[in-house]
């Protein structure tokens, strides 16, 4: 691989400290730029799904990251406004696109002499990224997050294949995605499938009994569940399922986590269920090594799950709902697979919560195939795209 560091501009409405995959994705992306001296700019919003401050300015090393303040809430809505406008894509595209294609403009014409990459994330991103490398001539990488469900015609199918067309890369983060991407006409040679990548320094298994004993989960079976409190996934599926398994012993379900159905988890939450809140990194390793299992019930098709490659990092075995991209991060190894209805995720925890040494022989499986699978080299066709384009 080249030695020479491209200048990198870095388009996503989604950054940290707002919590999710791709958040954390973009984390780990710019630790790798930083650590290889590769000059980087970032173009986001402050945080548009949690109530948490971030500087408008921050440096990592070569990597700076410029974040726009953009209003979360819209008159009348109670909720973040993104959360509001998930199931109308249209107006999720509006809200999203005019600030982060004015912050990226400025900071491109700004950096115009450095940067010879845009990498864009996501739709909004990658319209804002088209229309920028055209008019500065600046070569573009487009990655996509999630399984989008678009059928042939539709108005944002059409939108994302005009935006990969501009691209001279679309790296997909799962097989699925790439096969929605070829169904609605980008050529199949434009299209590489990569793999998210997960710090093994951060989430490595930890003294489990030690961390147990500290969080009172000593005599317990704990059942975890962390990720964004929205229906796509499973938050409720979950909660019924809890209500159904209160008459087993010792059992404990674990939720950490924000979103909009925050106030239902704390209604739920009792003597067999508790809510964490909004977890770090570092809280979350601590949950994962202290925990028996991760439960992923999404009821949407999930572009990945990095959730399951943290856990799998910490030795935590995973069950998951078959949405998605979830079987090309799991295998029976490390896991077991669930239709995402409170009746299967009831069955299938108290058979789990009754046969404890399957459990431990699937923990023991754990790391060993996180690090042959998620390990850092999974950067590498992010950076050769931009090396293979510049």
């Amino acid at each position: 691989m080249p030695d020479k560091a491209q200048g990198v501009l870095i388009i996503s409405p989604f950054f940290s400290p707002n919590v999710g995959g791709v958040e954390t994705h973009l984390d780990d992306l710019c630790a790798v730029l930083a650590e290889r001296g590769c000059p980087a700019v970032v173009a986001t919003y402050q945080p548009l799904m949690t109530q948490v401050s971030a500087p408008s300015y921050e440096c990592r090393g070569s990597v700076e990251i410029y974040r726009l303040r953009w209003p979360s809430r819209l008159p009348g809505m109670s909720q973040p406004a993104y959360y509001q406008l998930l199931t109308r894509p249209a107006l999720a595209f509006l809200y999203l696109f005019p600030g982060l294609f004015v912050h990226s403009l400025r900071l491109l014409w700004r950096f115009r002499r450095q940067v010879e990459v845009i990498h864009a994330h996501g739709i909004v991103a990658g319209t804002i990224a088209a229309i920028l490398s055209w008019f500065f001539r600046k070569k573009m990488v487009l990655s996509t997050h999630t399984y989008y469900g678009l059928a042939r015609g539709a108005p944002m199918a059409r939108v994302l294949r005009l935006v990969a067309h501009a691209c001279g890369q679309v790296l997909c983060l799962s097989r699925q995605s790439r096969q929605e991407l070829l169904s609605i006409g980008v050529p199949a040679e434009q299209v590489q499938v990569y793999t998210y990548w997960v710090d093994q320094h951060t989430f490595r298994p930890l003294d489990r009994v030690a961390l147990r004993a500290e969080l009172g989960w000593t005599e317990a079976f704990v059942v975890f569940f962390a990720g964004r409190l929205i229906e796509g996934k499973g938050v409720r599926v979950l909660l019924e399922a809890s209500k159904c398994l209160r008459d087993v012993p010792q059992l404990l379900i674990v939720l950490a986590g924000d979103g909009p159905l925050e106030d239902v988890v704390k209604t739920a939450a009792g003597s067999n269920l508790i809510f964490l809140g909004r977890a770090g990194r570092q809280d979350l390793c601590r949950y994962y090594n202290a925990a028996d299992l991760l439960v992923v019930p999404s009821l949407h098709q999930e572009g990945f799950g990095r959730i399951i490659l943290e856990a799998l990092s910490c030795g935590l075995p995973v069950v998951a709902s078959r949405r998605g991209a979830i079987p090309e991060a799991l295998d029976s190894t490390v896991g077991w697979f669930t239709e995402p209805t409170a009746q299967e995720i009831e069955r299938i925890i108290r058979l789990l919560a009754s046969d404890p040494q399957n459990v431990t022989a699937k923990r023991a499986q754990c790391r060993a195939y996180a690090e042959r699978r998620f390990g850092r080299s999974n950067a590498a066709p992010i950076l050769e795209s931009y090396w293979s384009l510049a």
